[in-house]
C-alpha cells in the first residue's frame, strides 16, 4: 500500500468497487467479493473510516482488482482512481501528482453526476441479470410445454389402447360363436355316422335295444372311493377305452417344461401304462398348429390335436358320445366341467392326479 496515496483520494475508486460488489452478490451464481466487503454493500457514500479497510481488501484480492480495472471507465471512476485500479507503468508517481494537483474542494454538481453515472453502471449489470433470469423463464416455459405434449401423447395412447381392448373383447365373442357352431357341427356328424353303422350290423338283441345309455364301470366292493386302487381297476378294465385330457395331466405334472416337453412327458407316461396293462389309450391336446404338433405315430397309444377353433374338452365329449355304448370310457381329467358331462354320458373318470401317481410307479 502507497503511504503517500491517501485512502480519501482513492473515494471514487472504492465506491466503485463497492458498487460493482453489491450487484455482484445478487448474481447466480455470486460473484465473489473480498472479505470485509459485505458490512458496506449497501451504502451509496461511504464513511471515511471505512475507506481503509476496503482499500486494503482490494488490494489483498488480486482478482477482484482485476475485475474492477476492466470494467472501470473515466465517466465512472476519477483520475486517480483509474490510476490506482489499472496501474499503468508509472502510475503511483503519476497518481501521487493528480492527487495533489485536485482542487481541494470537489464541485459537488460534478460528485452527483458522477454518482449518477456509478449507479447507471450498477443498474446496466442488473440488467444483465435480468436478461439472464429471462432466458432462464423461457426454458422453463419450454420444458413446461415439453410435458404438457408427452401428457397428450399418453393419453391418446391410453384412447388407442382401449379402443384396441373393445376390438379383442369383440374378437373373443366372434370366436366363441364360431367355436360353438364348429363343435355343433362336429356332434352332428357323429350321429349319421353312428346311425350307418347301426344299419350295416345284424338286428340288434332285445337287450340291446333297451340300452340307450352307457353303463359305468363299478367299483369292487372295499376300494376306497377316490384311491389309485380304484384308478388301477378302471384304467386296466377289459375292453375299456381311456381318454386323456392332454394339457390338464401334462400342465399338473410338468409344470415348469416347455409345452413341447410337457406334451413329450405326458405321452410317455400314457405308453407306459398301455404298456403294462394293454390299455387302449387316447391322448386329445388343443390345437393342431401349436409347435410340435405333428409328431411321428406312437406305437402303443393314439395321440390327436382338437380342430383349429375346437377346444380340447369339446373333443373328449364328441369321442365319449361316438364310442359304441357298449364299450367302457374312462376320462383322465380333473377339468370339473368335462366331469360332469361325461358322467353324465355314463363315462367313469379317473383323476389326472391318479393317472400321474399310476403312471410313475
Amino acid at each position: 500500500m502507497a503511504a503517500d496515496l491517501t485512502d480519501e483520494s482513492l473515494r471514487s475508486a472504492l465506491e466503485f468497487a463497492v458498487a460493482i460488489a453489491a450487484v455482484g452478490v445478487k448474481l447466480r451464481p455470486p460473484m465473489p467479493v473480498p472479505s470485509g466487503f459485505k458490512p458496506y454493500l449497501r451504502f451509496q457514500k461511504l464513511p471515511s473510516a471505512a475507506l481503509t479497510t476496503l482499500r486494503a481488501a482490494v488490494e489483498g484480492d488480486a482478482m477482484f482488482l482485476h475485475r474492477l480495472s476492466v470494467v472501470a471507465t473515466p465517466e465512472l471512476v476519477d483520475d486517480v482512481g483509474m490510476l490506482w485500479l489499472t496501474r499503468p507503468d508509472g502510475w503511483h508517481a503519476a497518481a501521487v501528482a493528480a492527487a495533489k494537483n485536485r482542487v481541494a474542494a470537489a464541485d459537488e454538481a460534478g460528485e452527483l453526476r458522477r454518482e449518477q453515472k456509478r449507479r447507471k453502471a450498477a443498474e446496466a449489470v442488473a440488467a444483465r441479470s435480468r436478461v439472464e433470469s429471462a432466458a432462464l423463464a423461457d426454458q422453463l416455459e419450454a420444458e413446461r410445454a415439453g410435458r404438457a405434449t408427452v401428457v397428450a401423447d399418453a393419453r391418446q395412447l391410453k384412447s388407442e389402447l382401449g379402443a384396441a381392448r373393445a376390438h379383442i373383447r369383440q374378437l373373443e365373442r366372434s370366436i366363441e360363436k364360431l367355436t360353438k357352431a364348429l363343435n355343433a357341427a362336429a356332434m352332428a356328424a357323429h350321429e349319421p355316422a353312428s346311425k350307418a353303422r347301426k344299419s350295416a350290423t345284424a338286428e340288434p338283441t332285445p337287450s340291446a335295444r333297451t340300452r340307450h345309455h352307457r353303463k359305468p364301470i363299478a367299483v369292487p366292493g372295499g376300494l376306497p372311493g377316490n384311491s389309485e386302487a380304484v384308478g388301477e381297476h378302471m384304467l386296466r378294465f377289459p375292453g375299456v377305452t381311456v381318454l386323456v385330457d392332454g394339457y390338464n395331466v401334462a400342465k399338473l405334472g410338468w409344470k415348469t417344461l416347455s409345452l413341447e416337453q410337457q406334451r413329450t412327458k405326458c405321452i410317455d407316461a400314457a405308453e407306459n401304462i398301455a404298456r403294462r396293462w394293454g390299455t387302449a389309450i387316447h391322448v386329445v391336446f388343443d390345437g393342431t398348429s401349436v409347435v410340435g404338433a405333428v409328431s411321428a405315430k406312437r406305437r402303443l397309444i393314439r395321440v390327436s390335436y382338437s380342430p383349429e377353433g375346437v377346444i380340447a374338452d369339446d373333443v373328449l365329449r364328441a369321442e365319449v358320445a361316438a364310442i359304441d355304448l357298449a364299450r367302457p370310457v374312462v376320462v383322465v381329467t380333473n377339468d370339473q366341467a368335462v366331469v360332469k358331462d361325461v358322467r353324465a354320458a355314463g363315462a367313469n373318470v379317473v383323476s389326472s392326479d391318479t393317472f400321474l401317481a399310476l403312471a410313475r410307479r
